[in-house]
């Protein structure tokens, strides 16, 4: 809504994403179908979603949605699941709170002897419980991949994981199901 009213002002991209909520998940929820043209090309899903985020989003915004077009691209052409990881964290900004978001919930997958533990560690060490609002972008990104690696390539168990991972619930979950399903061709 606040991009709407800087356009509506006359403010265009990228100035009509500069706003108090330009670091929220709105694009990285809507970005699987830029994936899914990009077939195969990670890096130019994620300049894709450049141009689309610049309307709505800035930094944190635009690097969360990038990662998920970038994991949909690789998905889409039978990846493994630690490839489309890595290729979703290789077009984020390196030293971005998104990219230090994703690097832990790979740590943490990757440490984890049981989902449960999983989504406590998760849900302690990925979200900022002191803001109120749940869908920060980096948070939701992470979460994903969390909710993703840790589904092992199954849809069902992802999309269930990404769910009872809490915070923007429906977000995370539809931006799991966009990677994994662009995975198992569902």
């Amino acid at each position: 809504m606040l991009a709407i009213r800087n356009l509506s002002r006359g403010f265009m991209p990228p100035r009509s994403g500069q706003h108090s909520h330009a670091w929220s998940d709105g694009l990285a929820m809507r970005v699987a179908p830029i994936g899914v043209v990009a077939a195969g090309d990670p890096k130019h899903a994620a300049a894709l979603a450049l141009q689309d985020g610049l309307v709505s989003h800035s930094e944190e915004g635009i690097y969360a949605g990038q990662a998920i077009a970038a994991a949909v691209a690789s998905a889409m052409v039978g990846n493994s699941i630690d490839r489309i990881f890595s290729d979703a964290l290789s077009v984020v900004e390196p030293d971005s709170w998104t990219a230090r978001l994703m690097k832990r919930a790979d740590e943490l997958v990757s440490s984890s002897n049981n989902w449960n533990d999983l989504a406590i560690k998760a849900g302690d060490e990925l979200t900022c419980m002191d803001y109120y609002w749940a869908d920060l972008a980096p948070e939701a990104v992470s979460l994903s991949f969390v909710a993703f690696l840790g589904g092992e390539g199954d849809f069902s168990s992802s999309v269930l994981n990404a769910v009872n991972l809490g915070r923007d619930a429906d977000t995370i979950a539809a931006m799991t199901a966009g990677i994994v399903g662009a995975m198992t061709g569902i």
